[in-house]
């Protein structure tokens, strides 16, 4: 007995006791689940509920409140995903029905929370809240409400056992097994342990409980002294609960910092990591300042959602605090079509509101000659001008935000295409034609070099996440690098002595003509007998240490030409399923081989869409073959190997 309650002793007195000290400090309210008067049943605090419902909203009458107690207390879904969605957007859009206020029915928002006066409402947190069904009681260590609408679910596990986080983790699944409904309206989910502490969206799988790694916006030494533990080091819980329970914070990250992404058939509810959260908040703090900026965040590591976070913000707050921007433009520019369509494709699977892709330099001037509200999605090359031609100003409104994704590239004064020389540079294009914008730059690797330096295209560093912080958060993998089939590549000085043997009879201006036309990278590069070696090597590995794991992989190639190439030895080497994908030219042979392998926009995502998925009877897409596509920001977690086709001279 002994052995079983001192688990139990060292939970409530190193974990439960201490994470309810710093709710106290951020100013809730707490209530002893154990001695609180409620129905069995009843999971929402009516009492609270109905009479914060009636201060936010003071013309409602007796009748709308109790439809409006109604509203969010009673869902009918098909799913507990479904439920919680619906609720979640009657909490940040708010709902609306009819009332006569002396000027006949009209529709009425009614608003559940107050998100732009946080003082306004009430924040609760109860500890042993019990909840009981026809079949189960579940007690969660810890419930935190927002005028009575319990958000989120905490559970506190003794950090002396060998596995807490993941007991922690297994006992909130099994709430929410036992009980869907409890979990209709809840946003979070936080495994407490006092020195580990790990949170989550309402249905992340156990891999996806993540740490806070860093307060904010108090820093760690002054996080210490707010709660009361001057010179101490903070244990992981409690920069966690500060950083997601102060009282704007959780507002904040309640209104902005959830999205439901409709992929594959199905709905992922996600919440930001911190480096999202942190970096996005530091985003307006730039531009109250009057100024752009650069997000250093590493491949991988969520930018595309940092976007989409921020803008939603944008659009939810409508006006940028400390600014004159209300309802702005929100103009994301990338580099490539397909980067376009994955940022595009994230925004409209968030539900985000009203994105516009541009699909011509045309639209693009119209769109941009009445910009406020619109949230559009162009690639750079839409700012295209020729014969020399200045690119027209197409708007000085100084409501302009620009989003730059891959702000490495494409970016630096005359970026012209090679075969226009003289044209302006896509990046000075942009500027001319919206020159009181604000310019956000988002890159995983920023240069500073004479020529082209990120900071001094867009401003200095907003935020820095690097690949060894994001490895050690979990959210980007490390990357292993194997140098193989040493025999093909070509060393410099072995080649210049076969040279010299093979053409020694010839002159100098013959030797210089021949290597002119042979010794070119492409002809390398693409030669047939060196790509059948390396195919054989690729299978090699592949059917040895790949596929019998379940992943896939990605073949890059260095020319369109050579990605056909590949293809085809692969096919006849008896490979696994491969795919092209390459962009097309109008100046291919028309009778080239090249051209059976053209796919439209759409014929291109579904092949994505299939190689994201798991092997299974009608998917045995194993590989990808790319040149200069999907190489950044290609979201893929089945692929497990990038093979590189590189000539070392």
């Amino acid at each position: 007995m002994a052995d079983e309650s001192q688990p139990q002793l060292d939970e409530y007195t190193l974990v439960e006791k201490p994470a309810l000290d710093v709710f106290d400090k951020l100013g809730y309210n707490y209530i002893d689940g154990k001695k609180l008067k409620k129905e069995p049943q009843q999971f929402f605090l009516l009492d609270i509920l109905k009479r914060k419902i009636q201060e936010i909203n003071p013309w409602i009458d007796e009748v709308g409140l109790n439809k409006a107690v109604r509203e969010i207390t009673v869902v009918q879904a098909a799913s507990l995903v479904e439920a919680n969605e619906l609720l979640y957007y009657k909490l940040v859009n708010y709902t609306s029905f009819k009332q006569d206020l002396g000027f006949g029915k009209k529709s009425q928002t009614v608003k559940f929370i107050d998100f732009d006066e946080p003082g306004k409402n009430e924040f609760t947190v109860v500890n042993q809240f019990y909840v009981k069904n026809n079949d189960f009681t579940i007690i969660p260590d810890l419930v935190v409400f927002v005028n009575g609408i319990p958000l989120a679910v905490l559970e506190c596990k003794s950090p002396n056992l060998q596995e807490p986080i993941d007991e922690a983790i297994s006992q909130l699944f099994g709430y929410r097994e036992k009980n869907e409904q409890f979990f209709y309206p809840n946003q979070l989910l936080v495994a407490l342990a006092r020195y580990r502490a790990t949170y989550a969206s309402t249905f992340s799988p156990a891999k996806y409980f993540l740490e806070w790694k860093m307060p904010y916006p108090l820093n760690e030494r002054d996080l210490a002294v707010f709660i009361g533990k001057e010179g101490q080091e903070l244990p992981a819980q409690d920069i966690l609960l500060y950083s997601l329970f102060s009282k704007e914070n959780f507002l904040d990250i309640l209104r902005s910092y959830i999205v439901f992404e409709t992929e594959n058939n199905g709905v992922n509810k996600k919440l930001c990591r911190y480096n999202q959260y942190i970096a996005s908040n530091k985003i307006l703090e730039r531009m109250a300042e009057g100024k752009g900026g650069v997000i250093w965040h590493t491949q991988g590591s969520g930018k595309s959602l940092t976007m989409t976070y921020t803008a939603l913000k944008i659009r939810r707050i409508e006006k940028v605090p400390g600014t004159s921007l209300e309802n702005p433009c929100i103009l994301i520019v990338t580099d490539r079509n397909d980067l376009d369509s994955q940022i595009s494709g994230t925004f409209k699977n968030c539900s985000f509101p009203n994105p516009v892709p541009v699909e011509s330099v045309e639209q693009l001037k119209d769109e941009l000659k009445t910009p406020t509200g619109k949230t559009l999605f162009t690639t750079i090359q839409k700012f295209t001008s020729k014969n020399g031609e200045t690119y027209p100003e197409l708007s000085r409104s100084e409501n302009i935000i620009v989003f730059a994704d891959e702000a490495h590239r494409s970016q630096y004064g005359k970026a012209a295409a090679k075969e226009n020389s003289s044209s302006l540079g896509w990046a000075l294009n942009m500027r001319t034609a919206i020159p009181n914008a604000l310019f956000i730059g988002f890159t995983g690797t920023p240069i500073d070099k004479n020529d082209k330096s990120t900071r001094r295209e867009f401003g200095d560093y907003i935020d820095r996440y690097l690949p060894k912080q994001s490895i050690a958060d979990g959210a980007t993998v490390q990357i292993k690098y194997q140098a193989r089939l040493p025999k093909v590549h070509i060393l410099g000085s072995e080649l210049d002595v076969a040279f010299d043997s093979e053409f020694a009879d010839y002159t100098d201006l013959e030797q210089e003509a021949i290597k002119e036309k042979a010794g070119k990278y492409k002809t390398i590069a693409e030669d047939e007998d060196r790509i059948r070696v390396i195919c054989k090597d690729i299978l090699e590995h592949y059917i040895t240490a790949v596929r019998p794991e379940g992943f896939k992989a990605q073949i890059v190639t260095p020319s369109r030409d050579a990605a056909v190439t590949y293809k085809r030895i692969l096919d006849e080497l008896g490979a696994p399923e491969s795919e092209i994908i390459i962009s097309s030219s109008p100046k291919d042979d028309p009778h080239a081989e090249i051209r059976k392998y053209y796919r439209t926009k759409a014929q291109q995502r579904q092949i994505i869409k299939k190689f994201r998925k798991p092997f299974d009877e009608d998917n045995k897409l194993a590989f990808l073959i790319v040149c200069d596509m999907l190489l950044t920001g290609f979201d893929a977690p089945i692929e497990q190997v990038m093979y590189l086709s590189l000539i070392h001279i």
